[in-house]
């Protein structure tokens, strides 16, 4: 078994309640939406990381926070992290839950 990958890409949230993130994986793009209950400024991290083993694929549930940066992880065990573009940080952060759908 191989140990965690790394793809970069990109997140943002879009109001009303529309997170979603686009990663580049052996040339090819993979893409998940997650609505989400936050209410929030539109936002970008544009050099977001998907740490993962598996390919992602399928629906999941994920937690994690809004703040200066993104910081989630699902229950594939996959993670997503990157610094929120300026002017862009959630302040106060804000704590997510709910599920993300990779398309």
């Amino acid at each position: 078994m191989s140990g965690p990958k790394a793809a970069p890409g990109v997140v943002e949230y879009t109001p009303p309640n529309i997170f979603r993130g686009f990663f580049h994986i052996d040339g090819s793009i993979y893409h998940f939406i997650a609505p989400t209950s936050i209410t929030s400024h539109p936002f970008k991290a544009s050099e977001a990381t998907l740490t993962y083993v598996e390919l992602p694929s399928g629906t999941h549930s994920y937690s994690g926070t809004f703040g200066d940066s993104v910081n989630i992880a699902s229950n594939d065990g996959n993670t997503i992290s990157g610094k929120i573009d300026p002017p862009g940080a959630v302040d106060p952060p804000v704590s997510v839950q709910a599920s993300l759908t990779w398309q």
